[in-house]
């Protein structure tokens, strides 16, 4: 009987191995002040089963669904049963917090976005202040909305 265990139990563990191995770490970015809600369904209209402060990290295999009204979200892992966070509020680097200021440098204008790769709520002009709350490798979260870093020079 322990000769047939040995190979299903190293498969078993071999197979937990790979499922730890393929999982990667997404950052919650949001606004420091407020947090981001881990769902039971892919769908605002899942049950709330935890938060996520912002720079916190969750674990993910990288699946993903729409919901009804196009928004992509991920499945995470760390909460009791299946949990999803919709994909604009997660980041792959990790998540700077801190209050200093920015200025556009971009050639003409920049788009001061909603959330990242949202919609456009207004463009800025080369030069323009703003004060930064959070940033990642890609995005920074200012008081006004979030603009691709490239597009910033960063004073602390």
């Amino acid at each position: 009987m322990k000769k047939k265990l040995v190979p299903i139990i190293f498969a078993l563990v071999f197979l937990l191995f790979i499922g730890v191995a393929n999982a990667d770490k997404m950052y919650a970015f949001c606004r420091p002040d407020d947090y981001v809600v881990v769902r039971s369904l892919p769908s605002t209209k899942g049950e709330l089963i935890g938060i996520l402060d912002c720079g916190d990290y969750v674990e993910t295999d990288g699946e993903t669904k729409k919901d009804n009204k196009g928004r992509t979200w991920i499945k995470v892992y760390g909460f009791e049963g299946e949990s999803w966070v919709c994909a604009m509020y997660l980041q792959d680097s990790p998540i700077e917090i801190c209050k200093c200021y920015g200025y556009v440098t971009a050639m003409g204008k920049t788009a001061l976005r909603r959330s990242p790769n949202g919609k456009c709520i207004k463009w800025l002009k080369n030069g323009t202040e703003v004060v930064i709350l959070a940033m990642s490798d890609e995005w920074v979260l200012t008081t006004r909305g979030y603009i691709k870093r490239e597009f910033l020079d960063v004073t602390y």
